[in-house]
């Protein structure tokens, strides 16, 4: 199990030292390659309703990833690229979190755009009742995205925000991935232990 533990570690820092190693200024001129991005859910739970005295509550789950295509503006583009992204989620609290840092091969071919997507990121939400004061909600929310495209010899041809203050941001973000071990302790602060506990004394949203 340690030996696992240790080579997660070591996967993860792999890539913040790679993504941290590309970090330049966005490339100047025409466009070579154009990114579009499509939010996609892959799956949705419901956890138990739970009743405790003058309140109850239920957690649900979202798992979304995105789904970039990379498409190919200019001829002098070759076909390896290395594609580096980080999806951010805003926590019920308002924290920033990386939930996702990843960088990844792909290859395109003539005209047809290559697709990288990202792996899952859970969202979770609370909604909740109080007896004489109304009902509410605690969620987590993805804040944005962040791709860059490199050639081969490490080129920055297309770096992206979304939205575009995560760019001032981007290192912070990176940093608290390294440290948590690749998303390993991303949980410290992103939900209580118990949903019972985050129910506040007002509520965040009346019911309609």
């Amino acid at each position: 199990m340690k030996r696992r533990l240790r080579a997660g570690t070591a996967a993860a820092m792999a890539v913040v030292a790679a993504v941290t190693a590309a970090r330049a200024a966005a490339p100047s001129g025409p466009e070579k390659v154009r990114v579009t991005a499509t939010r996609k859910t892959a799956a949705s739970r419901s956890g138990p309703h739970q009743n405790l005295p003058e309140v109850s509550g239920r957690v649900e789950q979202d798992d979304v990833y995105y789904r970039f295509e990379i498409k190919r503006l200019a001829p002098d583009v070759g076909e390896n690229l290395r594609v580096s992204y980080m999806v951010v989620v805003q926590g019920a609290l308002g924290n920033l979190r990386p939930a996702a840092v990843k960088e990844e091969e792909v290859v395109l071919s003539g005209l047809k755009p290559a697709v990288v997507e990202t792996d899952p990121v859970t969202l979770q939400r609370l909604q909740w009742n109080r007896s004489g004061v109304g009902t509410g909600e605690l969620r987590e929310q993805v804040y944005g995205w962040a791709i860059r495209v490199t050639d081969e010899k490490g080129t920055i041809l297309l770096e992206k925000y979304q939205p575009k203050d995560l760019e001032t941001q981007y290192d912070r973000l990176l940093e608290r991935w390294q440290k948590e071990a690749g998303g390993a302790n991303a949980r410290c602060d992103r939900w209580p232990e118990s949903p019972a506990s985050a129910l506040p004394e007002h509520p965040l949203r009346r019911g309609r």
